[in-house]
């Protein structure tokens, strides 16, 4: 295979003390070579035929909802190179934000283009809600889950004050708001209010749940329910044919939620 540098890089020749591949020309070397498909793998070199594409940096086409606080337009192929471009991009806490996240976590390397969409005109956002039973009598920690992530909360300073509590939950939660898919309000003093912050079905598969050993019936709570309205993908899909090509995967994420 043939191979060149990454501009501005000299990448050293194996076993050929001061030689170097630089980004002027290209080199032809073994194709399962290890040094090699490393160089590739870490960015360094660039594979120049098909016998490499396996170890050409992913491509990946997103495909997700954005909100309306979004900078890009909607139906607008972009480039996205972080997390906080994206959220600046899409909304903080929308699907595509979440979807580059993730993208980026699995694969720092990964070029990523993004479609997005807005929800459904006549959607309706899901609603869940989150109950306090009672005073704790606990002095554990209390794990809750919004979809897939996580936050853990010391109960020892709220013993036996569930208003509280709720409102100690809620100071935790909003914290985490813009890593969330859901908008977190205290609406009474024994609970608190989550509200998709996507129109339409998707709502409904945002996970809520907890885990609390010390006393398992301090929480309870109301699944997310009551959204409405689908998606037509079509305009997305026709918008994202000027730039899919071989090395993207298309990829529409719903298991983020669960």
């Amino acid at each position: 295979m043939e191979v060149i540098a990454k501009k501005g890089m000299r990448v050293p020749v194996e076993d050929q003390p001061g030689r170097y591949i630089d980004d002027s020309q290209t080199l032809t070397v073994p194709d399962t070579n290890y040094y090699y498909r490393r160089q590739i793998a870490d960015g360094n070199l660039i594979a120049m035929d098909a016998a490499a594409k396996a170890y050409a940096p992913q491509r990946q086409l997103l495909l997700g909802q954005r909100l309306a606080n979004g900078s890009q337009p909607a139906l607008h192929p972009v480039e996205v190179m972080s997390d906080e471009q994206a959220a600046q991009l899409f909304g903080s806490g929308s699907q595509m934000h979440l979807m580059v996240k993730e993208a980026i976590t699995a694969n720092p390397n990964v070029r990523l283009t993004a479609v997005s969409i807005d929800d459904p005109e006549d959607g309706k956002a899901a609603f869940g809600r989150l109950y306090i039973n009672g005073t704790n009598r606990g002095r554990g920690v209390l794990t809750i889950w919004i979809a897939d992530q996580r936050i853990d909360f010391p109960l020892e300073e709220f013993y036996e004050s569930p208003v509280n509590l709720s409102l100690g939950l809620l100071i935790a939660l909003k914290k985490q708001e813009h890593n969330l898919p859901v908008y977190v309000e205290r609406t009474h003093s024994y609970f608190l209010d989550f509200t998709a912050k996507h129109k339409g079905t998707i709502g409904n598969y945002i996970k809520l749940d907890f885990q609390y050993d010390d006393w398992p019936d301090l929480i309870r709570i109301h699944p997310m329910s009551g959204g409405s309205g689908s998606i037509d993908w079509h305009p997305a899909l026709a918008a994202a044919a000027d730039v899919v090509n071989d090395s993207h995967v298309i990829a529409s994420r719903i298991d983020l939620l669960q």
